[in-house]
């Protein structure tokens, strides 16, 4: 197996874990937004901000894994 081949599978088995991880990241956002219950205020605005930092992760998370993959 020459070298490239090997690189080319190892970049391909990265691929796939990277995708995995941001279809998981992604999954679990999702179960987030199912399991909230609206319990006042306060509580909504925290929610609100925490999930609002896990999709700009999530985003930057994407950005990153296209720009390193179109190297």
């Amino acid at each position: 197996m020459s070298g490239w081949t090997l690189k080319k599978k190892e970049a391909a088995a990265d691929y796939k874990i990277k995708v995995d991880e941001l279809e998981q990241k992604n999954s679990d956002l999702k179960k987030q937004m199912d399991d909230y219950k609206a319990e006042g205020k306060e509580k909504w605005e925290k929610f609100k901000t925490e999930f609002g930092h896990d999709m700009d992760e999530l985003g930057n998370a994407f950005k990153d894994f296209t720009v390193k993959n179109v190297k």
